[in-house]
């Protein structure tokens, strides 16, 4: 009995330990660009976004985006974005169709790539659950991460560069219900001196629910000893009444 009662304990642990995290799938995808640049999108100042199309209807439920902070290439936490996905009005951002905003709170939060900007400044990998959004198949839409550097008097922070994609929009002041402006990787006009499209990836799930904690596996191993206790006891009694039903021995 011992022994089953053993085996169903680690088996629970077992599926506890082993029941895979969701991962999440990419429904729109960009590559890093090899040689990275970056353009502002920081509160008070230019907002980007960059255009993107499903080839099939699918829910965004997670983003995954990369920057820069300069000019100082420090950090200074919290490190506090706004995550809106954008209809399309006439090939440039519309109606906002998500707002979602996140921050992090430490280093371990973030992940720092190890490319960097003109060898200058480091290359930061952030992701976040968005607002779950509903996208349509073959209907343009635009995503853009707005950070807030009020906290930092020395960086802004600058989206960096993605291949894939044609277009991305800017607004000069990020504040204001101003026009979008147009640009084209054939623009002549880029409205910073280090240009777009940019890198991001939108997934149709949150991202990874984390392991079961020990807690969770601790307290498998408390019903285990408790339920081994309850067999002692058990047998405990059933010695100690055969010893009274034996009554004194004779000589």
């Amino acid at each position: 009995m011992k022994n089953r009662i053993a085996w169903i304990v680690v088996v629970a642990g077992v599926g506890l330990v082993s029941a895979a995290p969701s991962q999440a799938v990419p429904i729109f995808s960009k590559t890093p660009s090899s040689d990275v640049s970056a353009s502002k999108s920081d509160l008070g100042q230019d907002r980007f976004a960059d255009s993107l199309m499903l080839g099939e209807a699918a829910t965004a439920q997670s983003v995954t985006w990369r920057g820069i902070y300069g000019n100082a290439n420090t950090l200074t936490f919290p490190l506090s974005f706004d995550l809106t996905l954008y209809s399309d009005a006439a090939g440039l951002p519309g109606a906002v169709l998500s707002n979602t905003p996140v921050s992090f709170n430490a280093l371990a939060e973030i992940t720092d790539t190890g490319a960097d900007v003109y060898e200058l400044f480091d290359v930061y990998e952030f992701q976040a659950d968005l607002t779950p959004t509903l996208l349509a198949a073959g209907t343009p839409y635009w995503f853009s991460p707005l950070a807030d550097t009020n906290n930092d008097v020395d960086d802004d922070w600058f989206w960096t560069t993605g291949l894939g994609g044609d277009a991305y929009a800017f607004k000069f002041d990020a504040d204001d219900d101003g026009p979008w402006r147009l640009i084209t990787d054939s623009s002549s006009f880029p409205p910073s001196p280090f240009g777009g499209p940019f890198y991001f990836i939108l997934d149709d799930e949150p991202l990874a629910v984390p392991e079961p904690t020990t807690a969770m596996l601790a307290a498998a191993g408390v019903l285990a000893l408790a339920s081994r206790r309850r067999r002692a006891d058990k047998r405990d009694r059933s010695a100690k009444s055969e010893i009274a039903n034996v009554g004194p021995i004779g000589h």
